[in-house]
């Protein structure tokens, strides 16, 4: 098993314990502060950022990052023929 493969494997783990530790947070905020409808407004909210990010942000991230792997330059250089 090489390092590639361990982080992969640690960061999907960490990964899944963050979606535990806000579920935790959230239950002691409704626990303290209790429940309002107006929370609600957060999921719309969050899926037009989860929109932005992958239209807009994502795709030029990733651009960025490839462009400055020499390997994926090299690599895209020969599919483009």
């Amino acid at each position: 098993m090489n390092i590639g493969k361990l982080k992969a494997i640690f960061d999907r783990e960490i990964n899944y314990l963050s979606r535990f530790n806000f579920i935790m947070i959230a239950y002691l905020f409704f626990g303290k502060v209790g429940f309002h409808w107006w929370y609600l407004f957060a999921i719309p909210v969050f899926l037009a950022w989860v929109y932005i990010d992958l239209t807009y942000i994502m795709p030029r991230e990733m651009d960025y990052l490839n462009k400055k792997n020499p390997g994926m330059v090299k690599l895209l250089k020969n599919t483009e023929k």
